[in-house]
């Protein structure tokens, strides 16, 4: 059993559909994998259009379209997606997967409409901008949030950014926030023990559980302020640095 995609490289392929089908869903499958990984790296704007050229989308309009006028609007208002797919993603620094997930993630929640008892899972990424009654931040422990590996150390400006996507979770909730973390996490075939991520402690939690709500949306108000100075600092001494 495999996934449609790997099926496409098998060597039976072409016995199953043909030679000369298989080329061309092989074709497909290769510019599907070459738009996956540029997505996550290359700028979203960039990467946006050379799709639409590929596929020939303004062509296609043109010939879907009553009248060149009508053609031309309809391309205009491509181009300003385009844009402003551009700007979003040079703001929040990011690439095109996010901002896709960012999209997904707002129409999900306009389809839902006033429907209240639900759960929505999201990326830190496509969070930005929306807000819940309660949210609970998981995996916040070393090697997550922050994110890093042996092949991927942690620099001053990676740790930085880090720190902000802390800050966009922790900023999500209106009333109730949890952050929670694993002692131990699977690690190839064993368990490798975690520690808490270091936001944590600069964002003092450790304080007594309290049922007053004021009280707890103060302790939400006061993380905030606390995780965001923090991130001010970093960034103004950051400047400093680099002007010297």
């Amino acid at each position: 059993k495999v996934s449609m995609f790997e099926a496409l490289f098998r060597d039976s392929m072409p016995a199953a559909v043909g030679a000369r089908p298989a080329d061309h869903l092989r074709e497909f499958g290769r510019l599907l994998h070459d738009i996956e990984w540029r997505a996550r790296t290359a700028p979203a704007g960039e990467l946006l259009r050379e799709m639409l050229e590929t596929i020939g989308f303004r062509a296609w309009l043109e010939e879907h379209s009553d009248n060149p006028r009508e053609a031309e609007q309809r391309w205009k208002n491509v181009d300003d997606f385009c844009g402003w797919i551009e700007r979003k993603a040079e703001e929040d620094k990011v690439g095109l997967t996010q901002i896709a997930q960012t999209i997904s993630l707002i129409t999900q929640l306009q389809e839902r409409g006033d429907q209240r008892d639900a759960v929505t899972l999201c990326t830190l990424h496509a969070a930005k901008g929306l807000e819940w009654p309660h949210v609970v931040l998981a995996g916040c422990e070393e090697g997550l949030l922050p994110f890093f590996t042996d092949e991927r150390p942690l620099s001053d400006t990676s740790l930085e950014e880090e720190r902000r996507l802390m800050y966009v979770g922790v900023t999500r909730a209106r009333q109730t926030l949890v952050l929670s973390w694993c002692q131990k996490r699977k690690q190839g075939r064993g368990a490798a023990a975690r520690t808490p991520s270091r936001f944590i402690g600069e964002m003092q939690t450790a304080q007594p559980r309290t049922s007053n709500k004021d009280a707890a949306m103060a302790r939400i108000a006061a993380l905030r302020s606390r995780l965001g100075a923090a991130a001010a600092e970093e960034t103004a001494a950051a400047t400093a640095a680099a002007k010297t």
